[in-house]
């Protein structure tokens, strides 16, 4: 029986985020993922995880799938990192493995992150079709950088990519192409920089809150 609601993101998703900047801050509302499952009657398991790129939020996805039963699952919900991070798991002798992530891969650059990232939100699409199973996708921090520059050289090379036009043809993509600037958005400059910090934990948390939360559930459930 397809009952359930399988997400996966990085600290914009993990259910048990805690805020850095306000330790003592009270983070327990229930995160977008438990939002949208209710919504649509289903169980939600949540794969979330603060700190981690893309290769995890992709691998994570693709392992519950093998463990949960493909047959179990009704709807992924995926909310993407930024491009520059890498993840790396490791099977420490005392635990069951665990992941790790750097937020600036000290490696290669930015053409080559937003290479491998779109090769991740095709390959989740085309995984998910061969199971029957409905996938929507959506980009979570800006991709926007300080320098113009910069921002032009990530339209062009979006733009110019193969993958480009599948995606924007072939995948239920929130926002996509992400960029404003190409008519695209991401989720925080769309639905959380508009409310200011009554969407934010605080002027130094950038971090959805409760309210920040409902509209990204909102918006998901909005576009199924």
């Amino acid at each position: 029986m397809k009952n359930i609601l399988l997400a996966s993101g990085c600290s914009w998703t993990d259910g048990n985020h805690e805020s850095l900047p306000y330790p003592n801050f009270e983070c327990s509302w229930p995160k977008w993922p438990k939002l949208l499952a209710d919504k649509m009657n289903l169980k939600c398991v949540n794969k979330g995880l603060s700190g981690q790129g893309n290769e995890y939020i992709f691998s994570s996805i693709i392992d519950s799938i093998v463990s949960i039963g493909p047959e179990n699952i009704h709807t992924v919900a995926v909310l993407w990192s930024e491009f520059s991070r890498v993840d790396f798991e490791y099977h420490p002798p005392s635990t069951a493995h665990v992941w790790g992530a750097h937020l600036v891969n000290p490696d290669g650059d930015m053409n080559g992150w937003i290479n491998k990232t779109l090769r991740l939100y095709y390959s989740l699409q085309v995984i998910c079709d061969h199971f029957n199973i409905k996938c929507i996708q959506s980009h979570g921090l800006s991709v926007s950088l300080t320098s113009m520059d910069m921002d032009k050289r990530i339209m062009k090379h979006i733009s110019e990519n193969p993958y480009y036009e599948f995606i924007g043809n072939n995948i239920n993509f929130l926002g996509w192409p992400i960029m404003s600037s190409m008519n695209g958005f991401d989720l925080e400059r769309k639905l959380i920089s508009p409310h200011g910090n009554a969407a934010r934990v605080g002027p130094l948390d950038w971090h959805p809150n409760r309210f920040g939360h409902k509209l990204i559930a909102e918006c998901f459930y909005e576009n199924l």
